[in-house]
């Protein structure tokens, strides 16, 4: 524990067993070079601590980890390291080290995925950076001690905004309110007449053309955008006039809703760019 060592510490192809605790506890170690543990690594410990402790390591070099390596650690859930510091990516394939950070760890911690999103957004990845900060949410509403409320929240979030990382999500979603929108319009008969009157002054309803059709349905559904259409095209007072009414309320919420969501998703993006 908390040992410095100024040059490389490898451990390649090392078996490590311990039949009481952790089969390697380097809990505050540090390395001046690389640590390398591949070409067989195994370690196999018992109790509740972990098989393999990191917690609070630094690594001033990078971290060897072979994919098997990792795959043995997934299959344990065993390893601990919450804490641990590198330089570069780890050798393991960046989705193959997500997987060990959700799978292969004792418990839910920021920490680890925070540092692989530090090293891929130096590394200039912002894309895997982004990767390891929805992974980090994902496993936090699995493992962790959020509410109820808290998790329902977040998985709004993710399903909306991928937690503020993907704000084009939410575009997704006003894409298929206005498509909901335009078939609504569409097919439900009678919904939308142009009253014009006659020169005998009696009341003319006929249909609203197919592009006055869809620009209503742009207007309802999506913010601070007029087309004019409804100074022309509008709801009748028959039973479908009025249910597409109340359908456009909802949709309009909706649609104010995603817009926000977009918005404030946005500027979070260009802030941490």
């Amino acid at each position: 524990l908390g040992a410095q060592i100024t040059t490389q510490l490898s451990l390649r192809g090392a078996i490590l067993t311990n039949e009481t605790g952790p089969a390697l506890a380097a809990d505050g170690v540090s390395v001046g070079g690389d640590m390398v543990l591949d070409d067989g690594f195994t370690a196999t410990g018992h109790g509740d601590r972990g098989a393999v402790r990191f917690v609070g390591a630094q690594i001033t070099g990078g971290l060897w980890v072979a994919d098997e390596t990792v795959g043995r650690a997934i299959g344990g859930t065993g390893w601990v390291v919450d804490g641990l510091t590198y330089d570069g990516y780890p050798t393991a394939r960046f989705t193959r080290w997500l997987d060990f950070l959700r799978d292969g760890t004792a418990s839910y911690a920021a920490q680890p995925y925070q540092q692989l999103a530090a090293v891929a957004r130096a590394a200039g990845h912002d894309a895997d950076a982004r990767s390891a900060l929805i992974a980090q949410r994902d496993d936090q509403v699995q493992r962790s001690t959020l509410t109820g409320r808290a998790k329902a929240w977040a998985r709004f979030t993710k399903l909306t905004l991928g937690y503020g990382y993907q704000p084009w999500r939410a575009l997704i979603g006003v894409a298929g309110i206005l498509l909901i929108a335009v078939l609504v319009t569409s097919f439900v008969p009678g919904a939308l007449a142009v009253v014009t009157t006659s020169t005998t002054h009696e009341l003319i309803s006929t249909p609203c053309t197919s592009i006055q059709t869809f620009q209503i349905a742009v207007d309802t559904t999506i913010p601070l955008v007029s087309t004019g259409a409804g100074s022309a095209c509008r709801l009748t007072s028959t039973v479908g006039g009025q249910a597409v009414g109340w359908i456009g309320v909802f949709l309009t919420v909706a649609g104010w809703a995603l817009t926000a969501l977009f918005a404030a998703g946005f500027t979070r993006a260009i802030r941490q760019a």
